[in-house]
């Protein structure tokens, strides 16, 4: 989560997010940031005892809170050490006389040795007092003040130092951009500095219990750069040459070497004629051969030790081979075995592969039963619906033709009076009539037993699916008697065309009736209009009825049987 704090990297970038131990991270260039910039301007000492780079600074703050020797102390140890240190550097890129200017120079240790090996060299430091104690001891030119505040002309320098001083500055950027304003076009700019390992969370450092946590200061530290960080800085200031160098606190600092363009390196036989020509110089060039010869005995010291240290890790490496080979002696019969179970279990897994083959055969099987099964129930399903529809047509056809019926008997009714014989007949008729309503009845409630058997099919058919696996012969009778009763399902439907045809013939005969009724209109109309004769009436009625009786319609209500005989 990107931090919501208002501070800018000195790259300029917005977006820090927090890193642990009072710093924010900045992703663009690989530097952390301390949280908060001081109010005060650091680098402006008005209170020696109250500011933080003032006199308390060196002779409370880092002996009590870090445990640095005093400052005389450091001075004596300093000087063949660090400071050597630097000299050495210095002498590979200038030769003595060049002018130099160290920013930050404390006591003035290394100051006053670049000046022994023949530089012209000048100290800068922020407190008066420390300006002051370092011109006691060693009777040194020190500017006291911002670097920015200083008169120094621009390009005048052949060298600027600035050794664990860029960390502390509020705006570094700044700085650097200053210092490479003053130097020659052949200048260069020699940086000491904490390195921060880039794109390391601080809860890795932490497990690592990483050197470079001992520089996280808050408030004195306001910038800790990366190797890649410290390469910007210079980039951005014009020296595009850049080189690092062995750092003497290699652990934690980062030490380089930054130019417009790369210098000339000066051999050491240069080096060590540039010193002989003065006592100083012979003198530094002594305490430079003392440093080699040192170093040469650690060297040796350092290969003894690690002889040694060979010797018995060679001793232990042949216990621990001694002890894997007992290892490796258990491990290979233990693979032996495994090997005798592996074959074991190999010819378990090739039997149960074939039952499974076999499983899976019949259970294939048992599904193509069941699907030839369950299109039998589907085709069986299919002929249940036609039957339903066709019950269901000959039932709308049959409420037609009841209908028909209803309306003909009113018909006959409001001739009654007139038409007794022909009465008669039509309740005849209409007796056959009911009887045909009783069979109807009769075939609808077949209709409703063929629709429960349906019913129990469907139902025994849900069944069947469920246990086909377990009970098939009892399927098999099941669908002997679907068969059944699809037998009797079709006799019912030969049956209904059979009385569809009746049907049929009865509409013809009610034709036929209408016909007959529609001349008895006439007839009976004649007669009212001859109310007078009824005698004549009478005799045109009985040879009315007389010709019905000839008519075509008796004749077949005779002949079905009908109409009784008179």
């Amino acid at each position: 989560m990107t931090s919501e704090n208002t501070r800018v990297c000195w790259c300029q970038c917005k977006t820090l997010r927090p890193f642990g131990g009072g710093y924010l991270h900045c992703a663009r260039c690989e530097s952390l940031v301390f949280e908060k910039l001081p109010d005060d301007d650091l680098a402006v000492i008005n209170d020696e005892d109250g500011d933080l780079y003032g006199r308390n600074y060196y002779l409370q703050h880092l002996v009590k809170d870090f445990g640095y020797p005093d400052l005389d102390t450091r001075l004596r140890s300093d000087l063949p050490e660090r400071c050597l240190h630097w000299l050495i550097t210095l002498l590979k890129y200038k030769r003595p006389g060049a002018k130099i200017l160290e920013l930050g120079c404390g006591h003035g240790a290394s100051v006053a040795l670049f000046r022994a090996a023949g530089y012209d060299a000048t100290g800068l430091e922020l407190s008066p007092w420390l300006v002051a104690f370092a011109q006691e001891k060693w009777q040194i030119p020190v500017l006291q003040g911002p670097l920015e505040q200083q008169n120094i002309e621009p390009g005048s320098l052949d060298a600027i130092v600035a050794f664990d001083v860029f960390e502390h500055l509020i705006d570094p950027q700044k700085t650097a951009n200053l210092c490479a304003s003053l130097l020659k076009k052949d200048g260069i700019l020699i940086i000491q500095t904490p390195e921060y390992p880039a794109r390391t969370s601080f809860e890795e450092l932490r497990k690592q219990n990483h050197p470079f946590l001992t520089q996280l200061k808050p408030v004195e530290h306001l910038h800790l750069f990366s190797n890649q960080a410290a390469r910007k800085l210079m980039r951005n200031a014009g020296l595009t040459w850049f080189v690092n160098e062995p750092a003497i606190f290699a652990h934690y600092d980062q030490y380089f070497v930054a130019s417009r363009k790369k210098p000339a390196v000066i051999e050491a036989k240069e080096m060590e004629e540039s010193l002989r020509r003065t006592v100083p110089g012979r003198l530094v060039q002594a305490m430079i051969d003392l440093r080699a010869g040192a170093a040469r005995n650690n060297d040796s010291q350092s290969l003894q030790c690690q002889l040694a240290e060979a010797q018995a890790d060679r001793a232990e490496r042949l216990r621990v081979i001694s002890r894997q080979g007992e290892e490796i002696t258990r491990l290979q019969q233990l693979v032996r075995e495994t090997e005798e179970d592996r074959d074991r279990w190999q010819t378990r897994a090739s039997e149960a592969r074939e039952e499974l083959g076999r499983v899976l055969a019949e259970f294939d099987a048992r599904l193509k039963e069941l699907a030839a099964l369950y299109e039998r129930a589907t085709r069986v399903e299919n002929d249940r619906k036609l039957a339903r529809a066709q019950l269901a047509d000959l039932q709308k056809h049959f409420e037609a033709a009841e209908a028909d019926r209803a309306e003909w008997l009113k018909v006959i009714e409001s001739q009654g009076t007139q038409i007794g014989e022909l009465q008669a007949s039509i309740a005849s008729y209409l007796s056959e009539l009911e009887e045909t309503r009783d069979y109807a009845k009769q075939l609808e409630q077949k209709i409703g037993f063929l629709e429960g058997i349906v019913a129990a099919t469907e139902k025994e058919r849900d069944k069947w699916l469920a246990r086909t696996q377990q009970a098939e012969p009892e399927l098999e009778a099941k669908i002997a008697e679907v068969r059944a009763l699809a037998q009797q399902l079709a006799d019912s439907e030969r049956a209904l065309a059979a009385q569809r045809e009746n049907s049929r013939q009865l509409e013809a005969r009610v034709a036929a009736l209408e016909t007959d009724l529609a001349e008895t209109r006439v007839q009976h109309a004649a007669a009212s209009a001859a109310s007078d004769t009824a005698n004549r009436a009478l005799s045109n009625l009985l040879a009315k009825v007389a010709t019905l009786r000839r008519s075509r319609l008796y004749t077949a209500l005779r002949k079905l049987g009908l109409v009784p005989r008179v």
